[in-house]
């Protein structure tokens, strides 16, 4: 409820409508989460990991725009959901509300090839693999990586 009284005090106060789409988005997500949201107050969480929920800078994330030229991919017929592979490399690999992994549409950044293959070797139901990324895909990724020429 307290919540819901300081975005009443906030909307329309703005010069711009940025308060007012936090507003929205803010009681669009109370109305959404209603029971996750009293468990978190009630229970004190909801006892799953936070860790990797934000993508936070790792250590060798200043190489982090070059491609190793390979991608996660899920064989959905043998993946039973175990979960190890997001705790493992959480930068390309979420949980999603179905609890089956949910992978990054992005070739694996050099930096993170290790734990990618970690993840790999670690899956539980040999659901996981490291295939070559699409040539397009490295490309986009590489040109990214590169740095601008001055002129």
């Amino acid at each position: 409820e307290a919540v819901r009284q300081v975005t009443q005090a906030v909307r329309g106060r703005g010069a711009c409508q940025h308060p007012d789409g936090s507003v929205r988005f803010i009681q669009s997500a109370l109305q959404a989460f209603t029971d996750d949201l009293a468990a978190h107050m009630l229970r004190g969480g909801c006892g799953r990991p936070t860790h990797g929920l934000l993508p936070l800078p790792v250590p060798g994330y200043e190489k982090g725009g070059i491609t190793s030229g390979e991608k996660l991919a899920v064989d959905w017929t043998l993946c039973e959901g175990h979960g190890v592979c997001a705790e493992l490399v959480p930068e390309l690999i979420q949980i999603a509300h179905d609890g089956y992994p949910a992978l990054a549409d992005a070739s694996v950044p050099i930096h993170l090839k290790r734990s990618a293959q970690r993840a790999v070797r670690r899956c539980p139901a040999l659901a996981l693999r490291l295939e070559a990324a699409p040539l397009e895909q490295i490309a986009t990724a590489t040109r990214r990586a590169l740095p601008r020429g001055r002129g």
